[in-house]
């Protein structure tokens, strides 16, 4: 009898151990970056690049790129590179052509450049741009503002777009659509949330490029040599994000 008891008592120890073990616990903890603690990347998130200047009106940025192997996993940081963002800093709350980067943590949607070859051969989506081929930025169209076009598609206005072939050998030999204001590629339809059009948090073709010859738009800008490697290193599985703003913001 008294063997039965210790034999039951030893199981029920031995289940409790393995509800209750650092390691099972660990796989539900979700793990944040070191510098962009502010924010919590949703679990499914295994790439991240932090994005950080060191006040927010400096156009100078330090770029991160950061990886885990699980959401319980720790961060890892692999080597950092200087960037540039836009003219007027980054911003909490932005607004169509101030010359400003978005604060916030962002998807990174999807990539476009010269090209035809997609650079990445883990799931990234990837477009050749040709002569024919904008950025719209017209807020008096909404079908189609914040989106990728065809140059002769009807009803926006080419003096609010941007015609990516004439920057195809510079900033957008390799770039990446970030999910700012719900870019989407195609006229957005009616049933898609729509986006902001004017007034704070407006604002259109967001992207991650290669660097120019000084401060964007409101984008953030890397050497060539560093993006072309980060195109291939990012993974559609790892669902990769961009985290941007003020150092010390983004320990907050």
């Amino acid at each position: 009898m008294k063997l039965r008891v210790l034999g039951a008592i030893v199981i029920a120890a031995s289940l409790c151990l393995m509800i209750f073990s650092p390691s099972s616990q660990a796989v539900e903890k979700n793990t944040k970056i070191p510098t962009a603690t502010r924010f919590q990347p949703a679990a499914t998130t295994l790439q991240a690049i932090v994005v950080k200047n060191t006040s927010w009106r400096s156009s100078y940025a330090t770029v991160e790129v950061w990886s885990r192997r699980t959401a319980a996993s720790r961060w890892i940081q692999w080597a950092p590179t200087t960037g540039r963002v836009g003219r007027s800093g980054i911003k909490i709350v932005r607004s169509q052509n101030d010359g400003s980067t978005p604060a916030g943590m962002f998807g990174v949607l999807w990539g476009f450049g010269l090209s035809a070859a997609n650079p990445n051969a883990k799931g990234m989506q990837w477009r050749q741009i040709t002569s024919n081929d904008s950025w719209v930025g017209d807020p008096n169209h909404r079908p189609t503002y914040n989106t990728f076009q065809t140059w002769f598609s009807p009803g926006w206005d080419r003096a609010e777009s941007e015609r990516l072939w004439n920057y195809r050998y510079g900033q957008y030999r390799y770039a990446w659509v970030i999910d700012y204001n719900r870019p989407r590629l195609g006229t957005r339809p009616a049933s898609e949330p729509q986006p902001i059009l004017t007034g704070p948090g407006s604002g259109n073709g967001i992207f991650l490029h290669v660097n120019g010859s000084g401060s964007t738009e409101g984008c953030v800008s890397i050497p060539r040599s560093k993006l072309a490697a980060w195109s291939a290193w990012f993974r559609a599985s790892s669902n990769p994000v961009l985290i941007i703003g003020e150092d010390d913001w983004l320990k907050g």
